[in-house]
């Protein structure tokens, strides 16, 4: 909250100081991320400078850990994707986000555990990165990430679904239903980033399987995400599969609502059973 009052308090300087500004003018041209820092100062002394001030004092790890997290456009963050992100475990991924915390480089969020990232820190951790980890470790990082995120909302799902036959092993890293509903809802702004990011580069087998682990979480959790959206890219994914004789997904036919469905999100799952078959 501080820092976002920081940012309206800078923008407002910049105002105050040069009449002829507008502020749709300012708005237009702090939307460009690689301006805004030079755009946004408080009196004499320069976000960056400031930004860049603290972040040489870090360790790497942290110094790391915020570059990286210009990879992860989600509100919020946890020590476990984190932990995917460096490459590292996650009790050394929730150190990188304290000491980030304790430098006022990121907040702690509401609930515990949890981390914010202001959007002018966003701004200078994607300079950063940039500037100091090739495209080929950016590309492996986020790589990570989604590949955990995928396969624990696969196993997530198994808590849920009703068929005996797919109960999840013993050791997944959930104690029950509870926990899995829990992360589900806590890192839904990671999975939902992670299924988008497998639907654009043409991962559908991992569309289509992220689809089937949150087929029953739907159900029950009507307004976390735009549901008719996530199932339309789950049988687009199916479509797409099965032109392509080689990748085709295991299923023969979907579990999910129509791509072109503009059903509300909760009757999104309940409709896409009643088209389903039951599992042989």
């Amino acid at each position: 909250m501080h820092r976002t009052a920081l940012a309206l308090r800078v923008a407002a300087n910049r105002l105050a100081s040069r009449p002829s500004w507008s502020v749709g003018w300012l708005v237009e041209r702090i939307r460009d991320e690689a301006r805004r820092l030079d755009l946004l100062h408080p009196g004499d002394t320069r976000l960056r400078a400031g930004f860049s001030l603290s972040y040489d004092q870090l360790p790497e790890i942290a110094r790391r850990t915020l570059r990286r997290l210009a990879l992860l456009p989600w509100p919020d963050y946890s020590a476990a994707p984190v932990a995917q992100l460096l490459g590292v475990d996650v009790r050394a991924a929730e150190a990188a986000l304290e000491t980030l915390a304790d430098a006022s480089l990121l907040s702690p969020a509401a609930a515990p555990g949890r981390y914010l990232l202001h959007d002018l820190l966003r701004v200078f951790a994607a300079e950063r990165l940039a500037a100091e980890e090739p495209p080929a470790d950016r590309d492996e990082a986020a790589a990570r990430v989604r590949a955990w995120l995928l396969g624990m909302v696969e196993v997530a799902g198994r808590w849920l679904d009703p068929d005996p036959r797919r109960e999840p092993a013993a050791d997944t890293g959930f104690g029950g239903v509870h926990a899995a509903v829990a992360w589900l809802t806590a890192e839904r702004h990671g999975w939902w980033w992670a299924v988008r990011q497998a639907a654009a580069s043409g991962r559908h087998r991992n569309v289509i399987a992220a689809a089937e682990g949150l087929y029953w979480y739907s159900d029950r959790y009507h307004h976390v995400i735009d549901w008719s959206e996530l199932f339309g890219l789950a049988v687009t994914s199916w479509e797409t599969g099965h032109r392509t004789p080689r990748s085709a997904p295991p299923s023969s036919t979907p579990r999910w609502p129509g791509s072109s469905s503009r059903r509300p999100p909760a009757t999104t799952a309940s409709a896409a059973r009643s088209a389903t078959p039951s599992r042989g």
